[in-house]
């Protein structure tokens, strides 16, 4: 197994933690768990595509812009089949990818470079 396939195995679970507690707070009452699901499902497939796919296909900046405008429309179709309303869905869904994207960005230009000089 790759470097790279080590590092993105070892980031699921932080996006997932990043994420799906803000997916939480933000869903609709009485459709949190369905939410949660749909984010899931959402994070299963955007994911893989922007670390496996976009980065292959176009430069890093771009594959990272297409890889989170990606993400923002398969969980909010994720959402949207979870019983969301569209609107929240994809409102939800940009917020929530913005979140995970900052944080991110600050910890592959803040943190890692101290760990590993």
């Amino acid at each position: 197994m790759s470097a790279y396939t080590r590092l993105f195995l070892a980031m699921v679970p932080l996006v997932l933690a990043l994420e799906l507690p803000l997916y939480a707070a933000l869903a609709p009452a009485g459709r949190r768990l369905r939410a949660l699901f749909g984010a899931t499902l959402g994070n299963a497939v955007s994911y893989p595509l922007l670390w496996f796919f976009w980065v292959r296909v176009l430069g890093h900046d771009a594959a990272i812009f297409a890889g989170e405008a990606s993400a923002v429309v398969l969980e909010g179709l994720s959402l949207l089949l979870a019983g969301v309303g569209a609107r929240r869905a994809f409102g939800v869904a940009l917020v929530v990818n913005l979140y995970s994207w900052a944080v991110g960005e600050w910890m592959f230009r803040a943190i890692l470079p101290r760990l590993a000089p």
